[in-house]
């Protein structure tokens, strides 16, 4: 028997700690979403804080 699910991720705005990566060496593809003060979904802090260099 095949059983479906609903997964519900919580998500919290809070301020990136950018200082934490070394952005010139990319980032990992760990997904650790979180959302952006500009309302958009990013997979860790550290692609929110490559993206908005």
């Amino acid at each position: 028997m095949k059983q479906g699910g609903t997964q519900l991720i919580t998500l919290l705005c809070l301020q990136a700690a950018c200082g934490n990566y070394d952005l010139g060496k990319g980032c990992t593809k760990i997904f650790d979403p979180v959302c952006g003060t500009d309302n958009l979904l990013y997979g860790n802090e550290c692609l929110l804080c490559f993206q908005n260099l």
